[in-house]
Formats: C-alpha cells, sequence, structure tokens
C-alpha cells in the first residue's frame, strides 16, 4: 500500500477515533427500585413499596424506570403529593429513626440518590449504603440533612451525587425525624426515591477504534520521516 492509501486509512481511522472520544457519555437513567425491606422502625403505616412505586407522583410527568432522563426528569421538580394514603411511608409512631433496604433488582453502577423528602414527617439526617449481595454495606453518604420540605404543600425531589458504585442493594438509615418545625405526627416518612444509573463509557470496540487510530497516525508519521 502506497503512503497516500496509508495517509487515508489513517486519517479515516483518526475521525472516526475522534467521534468516538468526543461523542458525549449518555445521561443515566432514572432507577427505581423493585422492592425493600424495613430493617427497623417498622412497620409503621402505609406500605414500603409506596416509596419506590411512582403513586405518589404526578400522572401525566411520571418517569418510566431504566429510560427516563435522571437529569432532566429531576430538573423538572416533579412534586409529591401531600396526601398520605397509598403514596407515602411513615415509621413508627415516636421512633425517630428508621432503617430501610431496598432491591434495585440486578446490579447496576449508580452514581446519585433522589429523595422526595416527606411534608411533615420528613427526615432530618440520614446515611444511605451500598452492597452487592445485601448483607455487607458500605457508606456512600453519611449525615445528610435533605432540606425540609414546607408542611402541607406538594414537594420535590432532591437529589445527591456521589462516586459511582457498583450496586444492588441500597439502605438508607434515616435519624433526627421527623424534620425541623414537622407536623402532628412523630415519625420517619419517606415521600418516594429513586437512583440515577451512571453514564455510558466507551464499548471495548471504541476503545479498540481509537487504539486503530493512534496506530495508523503513528504509522503515517513514520512513513513521512523516512
Amino acid at each position: 500500500m502506497n503512503s497516500n492509501c496509508l495517509k487515508q486509512v489513517a486519517i479515516s481511522l483518526a475521525a472516526a477515533g475522534a467521534m468516538a472520544v468526543a461523542a458525549p457519555a449518555s445521561a443515566g437513567a432514572i432507577l427505581s427500585a423493585v422492592s425493600a425491606t424495613i430493617n427497623s422502625g417498622g412497620p409503621g403505616s402505609g406500605s414500603i413499596a409506596d416509596t419506590f412505586d411512582r403513586w405518589g407522583l404526578p400522572g401525566d410527568n411520571d418517569y418510566v424506570s431504566g429510560v427516563t432522563d435522571y437529569d432532566t426528569y429531576i430538573a423538572s421538580n416533579p412534586l409529591h403529593a401531600v396526601a398520605y394514603d397509598g403514596q407515602e411511608w411513615f415509621g413508627n409512631e415516636n421512633s425517630s429513626t428508621a432503617s430501610v433496604t431496598y432491591n434495585l433488582g440486578s446490579l447496576k453502577t449508580i452514581d446519585a440518590f433522589a429523595l422526595w423528602n416527606e411534608d411533615a414527617s420528613g427526615i432530618g439526617l440520614f446515611n444511605l449504603l451500598y452492597s452487592v449481595d445485601g448483607t455487607h454495606f458500605t457508606a456512600v453518604l453519611s449525615n445528610v440533612a435533605p432540606i425540609n420540605s414546607p408542611i402541607g404543600f406538594d414537594y420535590g425531589p432532591q437529589s445527591f451525587g456521589f462516586n459511582a458504585v457498583d450496586a444492588q442493594y441500597f439502605r438508607l438509615d434515616a435519624s433526627d425525624c421527623p424534620q425541623q418545625d414537622a407536623g402532628s405526627y412523630p415519625a420517619c416518612g419517606i415521600g418516594e426515591v429513586a437512583w440515577r444509573e451512571a453514564s455510558s463509557v466507551p464499548e471495548p470496540g471504541s476503545l479498540a477504534l481509537m487504539g486503530a487510530a493512534l496506530a495508523g497516525l503513528s504509522l503515517v508519521s513514520r512513513r513521512r520521516k523516512g
């Protein structure tokens, strides 16, 4: 193959590699849990499934787990209904702490957590821990104080980012409940929770393509020097 042909091949490979590098990573999808277990502070009032089944979110602004873009959805400030029945969960009355483990259904790479902090009996502080097996947990967020939601009004989500972790289970340990200036029910209340699947990284094929592009450029450079 002559030098002109080699040069053309290298330029084509380099362009393809550049596109692979320059293409932005797709934004992470929002994920809901598939099940949850109350570790402490329960059984409480309501179903713990009400904290991840999206029933409390507006029907015309709901999300599809694993499909809807997390950042776009959270930025739209979807308000959770203030009504309790079938839409929120409360821990045992007169308990200031609660712990719930959420199961995402399979191993995911996660880098953010969203909480709709219940308006009257919201969480004052929380720790978020992750696990691959549901037994051994490691903290990813500690002593986080979510914003108090105004009492008696529909309330929006709060998002908390962290370094991406591979996990199937997340444990939410809540304390200092109810939130400051709370309403009449002394307990930990959860409106809704969700997670963000981490943005994608270049596929192995893309990495190979970039490597081929670099090799092609190197070959052209050597030919020109020769």
